[in-house]
């Protein structure tokens, strides 16, 4: 078997164990609530079984009316194809991932003319736990992922044949990137810098930017701005640039203390083996500018320019964990070229990888949920599948209250056995056989009318206000 031949097979294998594992994980009730999550299944819901009539693919009012539509309409055509449960909503990022693996395979090989350094680039960018965490959730953020890599591609195959179309092509993905979330339209400022001397050149990567961008900017006007704005410096909660932010960011490379756990995600955002590979990429791709060698030049800017800007102008200050997709990729890419500049032996960083790998997996299979606690909806889905034949009811002001994510969340997970209730209902004429509360929901009055109840989930400041002695079971929840 020819050498790239074994490259593009264990490329195939990638993608195969990477999908594996995510499509294996779409029913654990574990990874079944980030909370405002379900929006964007009722979204990509509608456009599916309604169809387009009653949707513009133009608007940027999606999802939480800044999420643009296209992005509900992707997913949407996902599952219809894959069916309007579950498993065809997760698909849509499952499909995002696989494709994306490959386009960043395919981007080492154009500039590192090296199909190693595209298997490298690609395994640093599947299996990071910052992609994979973000492969459980139902957000459409990573679809940005795509139009942005394949304006990366094209750039990079007009580089190489000289042939106006592939710019023109770069230029049209480009502006496809508006109809996708905000992160990704920083494209435009890291390609056009490197095309302004061209004339010939930017003009077509123009012409190709507004043939999509010009339709979009009539749709919503000066929305397009203001709704980046507003969820940024003129957000409510702005109170500056977020320097904290961008200096927790640089040090969560070593360190787990930097970035709140969240969305499944624990920090260091990237492990040892990629923040040593990355650094040494840098170290490298700077002494080869100096050399007039500008091999790595665009990378740099794309991983400064697009992690400064999207972290400096997040409203809180800390690191925009939900926003960061796009500089990924740029590591990944730097991080192969540092690995294979450093250690000639191919075998070795064979093994390295692979060592990458579990790490990796580790992390999100172990580490994470030994630091980021389950939810107490997660908790209550569990004693939900647990116990079929038994009534779960969920007595809380927001513990699957009789909203749309609430139903949402009991008919995907097969938890019909749970009833919600609020502290206004009479729950006198229902037998329940567990109950759960929360701190601002506990009521002994309710346990007292409830004399058949099994268990009862608690937080643990409310054992203090109630005999444990009087509780057959008591679940405690931290």
């Amino acid at each position: 078997m020819k050498k790239n031949y074994l490259i593009y097979f264990i490329l195939s294998l990638i993608i195969i164990i990477i999908s594996w594992l995510l499509i294996n994980d779409i029913h654990k009730i574990t990874y079944s609530f980030i909370g405002d999550e379900y929006a964007f299944f009722e979204k990509a819901k509608e456009i599916s079984e309604k169809g387009l009539s009653n949707v513009s693919v133009l608007s940027q009012s999606g999802v939480y009316d800044y999420h643009p539509m296209l992005d509900s309409v992707y997913q949407g055509f996902i599952m219809k194809l894959f069916g309007n449960n579950l498993f065809g909503w997760k698909m849509s990022n499952i499909i995002v991932i696989d494709f994306s693996i490959i386009l960043v395979f395919c981007i080492a090989k154009l500039i590192f003319k090296d199909d190693f350094i595209g298997l490298s680039a690609a395994v640093f960018f599947g299996f990071s736990h910052y992609l994979i965490s973000f492969g459980h959730i139902g957000y459409n953020n990573l679809q940005s992922l795509p139009p942005f890599l394949l304006a990366v591609l094209f750039y990079y195959l007009y580089q190489e044949k000289k042939k106006l179309v592939y710019v023109f092509i770069s230029g049209l993905f480009s502006g496809l990137c508006f109809y996708t979330f905000y992160s990704s339209r920083l494209i435009i400022l890291i390609i056009i810098p490197f095309l302004i001397k061209n004339i010939k050149g930017f003009s077509y990567y123009l012409l190709g930017f507004f043939v999509l961008f010009l339709p979009f900017i009539f749709t919503n006007k000066d929305n397009v701005i203001m709704q980046m704005i507003n969820q940024s410096i003129h957000h409510p909660e702005f109170l500056g640039f977020n320097i904290t932010g961008l200096r927790s960011f640089f040090l969560s490379f070593y360190s787990e203390k930097y970035i709140k756990p969240s969305h499944f995600f624990i920090s260091p955002i990237i492990s040892f083996i990629l923040a040593t590979s990355f650094i040494l990429g840098l170290i490298y791709m700077v002494i080869d500018c100096v050399k007039k060698k500008n091999i790595g030049l665009f990378l740099i800017i794309w991983f400064l320019l697009t992690t400064v800007f999207i972290v400096s102008t997040f409203y809180v200050q800390i690191v925009p964990i939900t926003r960061l997709h796009i500089v990924l990729p740029s590591i990944a890419l730097i991080s192969s070229y540092g690995i294979t500049r450093l250690i000639k032996n191919q075998y070795i960083i064979f093994l390295l990888l692979i060592i990458y790998i579990f790490t990796e997996l580790s992390v999100f299979y172990v580490d994470t949920f030994k630091i980021h606690p389950l939810s107490e909806n997660t908790l209550i889905l569990t004693l939900a599948k647990q116990n079929k034949q038994k009534k779960i009811c969920v007595y809380a002001d927001y513990l699957f209250n009789s909203n749309t994510a609430t139903a949402d969340m009991i008919n995907l997970y097969d938890a019909s056995n749970i009833i919600s209730l609020t502290p206004h209902n009479n729950i006198q004429n229902i037998k329940c056989n567990i109950i759960a509360f929360d701190m601002n929901t506990f009521n002994e009055k309710v346990l007292t009318e409830q004399q058949d109840y099994i268990s009862l989930i608690i937080n643990k400041k409310i054992r203090r206000l109630y005999d444990p002695a009087k509780i057959n079971s008591i679940i405690y929840y931290q």
